[in-house]
């Protein structure tokens, strides 16, 4: 069994921000299993169950605010007597530049408040991440709860539904093959993080 767990902040003000791709991720995955998202009040979110081959996957969506993620990660977790080994995390990361993905076995959290939330509720760093790059600013604050420009939002959608691709291969297959896959490419894409 795989807990899927898209990070982003609940709320129409935070919709297609930079801070939301988990959230964005986790909604093209809801359609290609053909799932539908409910409210978990013991989830602190939203989850969906689905099938995908003989592999039972839970999506979550945490409304406790990026900050917080982990507070509903550990419950999911402990409801389905999962470790933290079948959990995937998918999420924002401004140190991959625009439209670049990245997978990883486990690591720290690189500053990321809400992969950090997760490690405290887990204690543990081993789980793993499929990060897709958002660029950096020098107003961080700022640039996680903006939007993409014209400019980029072509290409951040092509990321997402690699980073949706990605989270697939690690469910069929497993984490190494995805790694194999998407952290040899990269596409350089023009505009920086506009």
């Amino acid at each position: 069994m795989k807990i899927v767990a898209g990070l982003g902040n609940p709320g129409k003000e935070y919709e297609e921000t930079r801070h939301n791709i988990g959230f964005e991720v986790l909604d093209i995955l809801l359609d290609r299993f053909n799932a539908q998202f409910s409210k978990k009040s013991k989830f602190y979110g939203e989850a969906a169950e689905a099938r995908v081959g003989e592999e039972k996957v839970v999506l979550l969506k945490p409304h406790t605010f990026m900050n917080n993620s982990g507070r509903a990660i550990y419950a999911v977790l402990s409801w389905y007597g999962c470790e933290a080994s079948d959990l995937v995390v998918v999420l924002d990361d401004s140190s991959i530049s625009v439209g670049n993905i990245r997978v990883r076995q486990n690591g720290s959290s690189a500053g990321h408040k809400g992969l950090k939330s997760i490690i405290d509720c887990l204690g543990t760093q081993d789980f793993p991440r499929v990060r897709v790059g958002i660029g950096s600013s020098s107003d961080m604050v700022n640039h996680v709860l903006n939007r993409f420009s014209r400019k980029t939002k072509a290409a951040m959608h092509e990321a997402m539904i690699a980073a949706a691709d990605a989270v697939e291969i690690i469910i069929k297959k497993s984490v190494e093959t995805a790694m194999n896959e998407f952290n040899t490419k990269e596409d350089n894409i023009q505009g920086g993080a506009s």
